[in-house]
C-alpha cells in the first residue's frame, strides 16, 4: 500500500496489535515494530500514466521493515504470530470524530461480552449502524443461547451500555494520538494498493484494511 499525504507530513506512525484468542487490541508505533515509512521518489515515475493519481507534491511513502529475515526466523512462535495481526491504524475525522447533540463522540457498534451460564462467556456485535435496537436484540440474543428474558433483560441493557461507554471512552483516547494532524490533513489522505504486475493475483480487491477501508486505487 503506498499513501499519499499532504506536504510536511508523514502519514500516522499507529499500528493495532490485534489480539484474537484473548481479545482486545494495543495500539503502538511502527518504530516499536522495526517498520517505518519510506518516501518515494515519484520523480522516476512522473511521466507514467499510472502514477497521476498521486498529488503534484509527490509526498507519498511506502511501509518499510528494519527487520532482517535473519532475525525474524528466531523469533517464537507467539511473537511472530502477534506480527501476523498487525495492521495499520488511523482515524479519519469526517467518520470517526463526529459527536452527537449532547458532544458525546458517536459509536456506531462495539462488542459486549455476557455470562450466559455455566462459565461460558459470548462476545456479541451490537450493531446501531445496521438497526440494532434493545426492543429486537435481546429477546433475539435470549432465544439463540436459551435464556428467559425476564431474567437477563435489565443485565443484558446495562452490559451493552458499559460497552458502549468503555468503546467511547477508548475512540476519545486514541484521538489524543493524532493530536499532531489536522483533521483535514488526516482525511485527505489517499491509498493506492498495489499488487504485483503479473497474473499471480487473480482478484485484486480495493480492501485495505477496518481503519483505512477500500483504497482510492488500485494497481
Amino acid at each position: 500500500v503506498a499513501i499519499a499525504i499532504e506536504s510536511a507530513y508523514e502519514p500516522p506512525p499507529f499500528v493495532s496489535a490485534q489480539d484474537f484468542q484473548h481479545g482486545g487490541e494495543e495500539y503502538k508505533t511502527i518504530r516499536q515494530h522495526k517498520l517505518y515509512w519510506e518516501r518515494i521518489d515519484l520523480d522516476l515515475y512522473s511521466q507514467q500514466e499510472e502514477h497521476r493519481e498521486f498529488p503534484g507534491n509527490g509526498n507519498v511513502f511506502a511501509l518499510k521493515s528494519r527487520l532482517r529475515k535473519t532475525v525474524a526466523d528466531k523469533r517464537s512462535t507467539d511473537d511472530l504470530i502477534a506480527w501476523e495481526y498487525l495492521t495499520l491504524f488511523i482515524m479519519k475525522p469526517s467518520v470517526d470524530w463526529v459527536r452527537k447533540e449532547d458532544g458525546k463522540l458517536k459509536i456506531g457498534n462495539t462488542i459486549f461480552k455476557y455470562d450466559i451460564g455455566n462459565g461460558d462467556i459470548v462476545d456479541e456485535l451490537f450493531d446501531i449502524d445496521n438497526g440494532d435496537t434493545l426492543r429486537e436484540f435481546i429477546p433475539d440474543f435470549c432465544d439463540r443461547f436459551d435464556l428467559e428474558v425476564e431474567d437477563h433483560e435489565a443485565n443484558l441493557k446495562q452490559v451493552i451500555r458499559d460497552a458502549f461507554t468503555s468503546a467511547r471512552k477508548e475512540k476519545e483516547k486514541n484521538i489524543d494520538m493524532f493530536s499532531d494532524y489536522p483533521s483535514e490533513v488526516l482525511d485527505s489522505i489517499k491509498t493506492v494498493k498495489i499488487f504485483p504486475q503479473n497474473d499471480c493475483v487473480e482478484s485484486k480487491q480495493k480492501y485495505i484494511n477496518k481503519y483505512y477501508g477500500k483504497a482510492d486505487s488500485i494497481k
